[in-house]
């Protein structure tokens, strides 16, 4: 049998006879490259995939044309071996950068899950069928998923240039224009994807930014919007909670803030009737950062005498300093047995069990104490001049305080005074900003846990931070503080003044536009002189 008669059989689906064809002609031409390919190619119709590599391989060998390759990618790809069948891919690429040789190494790249790699791939699928809208959104999503915000706005765009009442396209271009701080373009985008159809994903965003313009009346109307379209979403609900909190509206607030993080929420029983019982036993465990212990660990003293053993959860590096301050209460880590209790609470809602109100904050000069021993020690190592001490903290976790860092760079107008002596509180890869400011002091060497950070603290005249939980340690310990705030600054900072009722020691220096870190800077310089 010649090799287009055994080509037919193949083609028409007689996959055995097509197999014998093939196998007596390489009896005879052993080195037949088209054969071999095709010998491979039907193998991995059979689902024989190591047979098929081993003549997709010596076809390769042979001629390593695009076709070729791109056969022997598709052996790799069947065995799971994406990598290799990705290399195959560009290999055949290199030869004839077909359509089909891109989808199929974009697939592999999704496999590995190589971002980059994915990205290059769709693009030029796009040059091949610019029209195609699978793939245009497919490139949006992924540039958006990876904050490349710039990238995703483009092909949110074409999308809606295609499908010009992409509502959901519109949506996320919202979000994108979020991501890069262009709120008011991000508005534009919502309102226009509701002109198009009420969605909730647009009432819910809408919502959320009308919080972040301080229209907290707006914000609220929106959310219930949402709420009417999913009532089930927890997003939706913890935000309207935020926006009522916002207005200081603390009993609405609290009654849809508290469903946040249902399953964490689900692993403790008995959740805590605000009540006194006596011979029972409370376990009181948290969620959020450490600010937010440190925060509001202020209401623990409230509970005395009202249980029989408060077990308190921590974090390790604040394990520490809460059992110097709370010698009465069992403090844990949340990895360590606290069974047996007889209720639970979140330490974030102990105010709202208690019944106070934004009202009754306890706005206490301090709350927290250092342990003598570290402040002697920060003292007498780093504290020794007549010179103004202050603190610096601006960026922290970039991942968690993005809009809350400041480059340490926007701080250099205030290091112009003679008197003060400037000390260094953060860890990790922002010192690398240091290097250029070598007359700040570094602490981060002694800097090993909250009673460290706390001894250090209470030896400055002054705490110039962003709002991270170092903040919340300078305010319960009572340190003075200049605290930086964005624009659209939590709920709990309230919006319409410099001063806060959580800390009676705190100046607030918010941002009058989003990102204008500049005018604030300007105005601490005023108050340093």
């Amino acid at each position: 049998m010649n090799f287009e008669q055994a080509v037919k059989l193949h083609q028409t689906g007689e996959l055995d006879k097509a197999r014998q064809a093939y196998a007596e002609i390489l009896e005879k031409e052993p080195l037949n490259s088209a054969v071999l390919n095709l010998m491979g190619v039907l193998l991995l119709q059979k689902g024989e995939t190591d047979s098929a590599l081993k003549h997709l391989e010596q076809a390769v060998e042979l001629n390593p044309c695009a076709p070729y390759l791109e056969n022997y990618a598709l052996g790799w790809f069947c065995k799971g071996e994406f990598l290799k069948a990705a290399q195959n891919y560009e290999k055949a690429l290199e030869k004839e950068e077909t359509l089909h040789a891109h989808e199929q190494a974009q697939k592999c790249y999704e496999k590995l899950g190589m971002f980059d790699k994915v990205l290059v791939h769709l693009e030029k699928i796009h040059e091949f069928r610019p029209d195609d809208i699978d793939c245009v959104r497919k490139i949006a999503s992924l540039y958006k998923t990876h904050r490349e915000y710039e990238k995703a706005i483009e092909f949110y765009e074409k999308s809606i240039q295609l499908v010009p009442d992409d509502y959901i396209a519109m949506n996320n271009e919202g979000l994108c224009y979020e991501g890069i701080g262009e709120f008011c373009k991000a508005k534009c985008c919502y309102e226009r994807s509701l002109n198009v159809r009420k969605n909730y994903e647009a009432f819910h965003n809408l919502g959320v930014l009308c919080r972040k313009f301080h229209d907290f009346d707006g914000s609220i109307e929106l959310l219930k919007k949402a709420l009417l379209m999913k009532p089930d979403s927890i997003e939706s609900k913890v935000s309207l909670g935020m926006s009522y909190l916002s207005k200081k509206d603390f009993h609405n607030g609290y009654k849809y803030y508290v469903k946040r993080n249902p399953k964490l929420r689900a692993q403790y029983k008995n959740p805590w009737d605000g009540k006194k019982h006596p011979d029972k036993t409370l376990l009181i465990h948290f969620d959020g950062g450490h600010g937010d212990q440190l925060m509001f660990c202020r209401y623990l003293r409230y509970l005395e005498g009202w249980f029989k053993e408060i077990k308190l959860l921590v974090y390790p590096g604040l394990l520490d300093l809460f059992k110097f301050n709370f010698p009465d209460l069992t403090v844990m880590l949340p990895e360590q047995d606290f069974t047996p209790y007889d209720y639970s609470v979140n330490i974030m809602e102990l105010h709202y069990n208690l019944g106070m109100d934004f009202e009754h904050i306890p706005a206490f000069e301090s709350y927290l104490c250092a342990p003598e021993e570290r402040i002697s020690f920060f003292k007498d190592r780093y504290f020794d001049t007549d010179r103004r001490k202050i603190g610096l903290f601006w960026q922290g976790n970039p991942k968690v305080f993005k809009n809350r860092a400041i480059p340490l760079k926007k701080l250099e107008p205030l290091f112009g005074h003679d008197d003060i002596e400037f000390y260094s509180l953060e860890k990790g890869d922002s010192l690398n900003q240091i290097e250029d400011f070598p007359k700040i002091v570094n602490l981060e060497p002694e800097l090993n846990s909250f009673s460290d950070t706390a001894g250090a603290l209470m030896n400055l005249d002054l705490l110039i931070t962003i709002d991270t939980g170092i903040a919340h340690l300078a305010g319960a310990l009572g340190v003075k503080t200049y605290l930086l705030l964005p624009y659209s600054s939590e709920w709990r900072w309230f919006s319409d003044t410099e001063k806060t009722p959580w800390y009676p020691n705190f100046t607030l220096f918010k941002q009058e536009k989003e990102g204008d870190w500049e005018e604030v800077v300007k105005r601490i310089d005023k108050a340093l002189d």
